[in-house]
This record gives C-alpha cells, structure tokens and sequence, in this order.
C-alpha cells in the first residue's frame, strides 16, 4: 500500500523531512545521492539492485543513517538504499 505519511531522515551533518508517499510493502526506504551525502549517511561498501515501482531496475549502495521517524514512529540506525535519482524523461 503506498500512503502519505510524514518523515525525517537524521545523519551526522544533518537531517531532512518533509511528506512523502511511503510504500509500506517495500524492502528498502531509497534517499537521493545528494541528500545522503548532504546530511552524512555511512556508506557499508556493499550494493543492491532494486526494481522500481514502474519496473526499471536501479543499483544503490547500502548506508546507514543515525535515525529515520515515519510518522511518530522513529527507527535508530537504520538502513537504506541510496542512488542518483534521475530525472524522468
């Protein structure tokens, strides 16, 4: 199920929030390049392949952030996927 809900990402420079849509089946919660290294994620040296909703396939690198809160409910040391977003053509 996808759903709007609240969040914010904390890393050792930083954080960001704001409202995005959250699809609470997935495996991975995908931050943009720019943003991971803006607020300081700790990259683990190790990728992964995701295939995106509209079924193209991107590689990621998995880091950690210091915290991630989706409405309310935070999650200390949590793992994500981070990639270059790209622009839809």
């Amino acid at each position: 199920m996808i759903v709007r809900a609240r969040f914010r990402i904390e890393g050792s420079k930083g954080f960001i929030e704001g409202v995005a849509l959250v699809d609470t089946g997935a495996s991975f919660t995908l931050l943009d390049r720019g943003i991971a290294d803006e607020i300081g994620v700790k990259y683990l040296g190790k990728s992964v392949k995701i295939v995106t909703a509209d079924g193209r396939e991107v590689e990621a690198e998995l880091a950690i952030v210091s915290k991630i809160v989706v409405e309310n409910e935070g999650l200390p040391y949590a793992h994500l996927a981070v990639t270059k977003f790209q622009p839809r053509v």
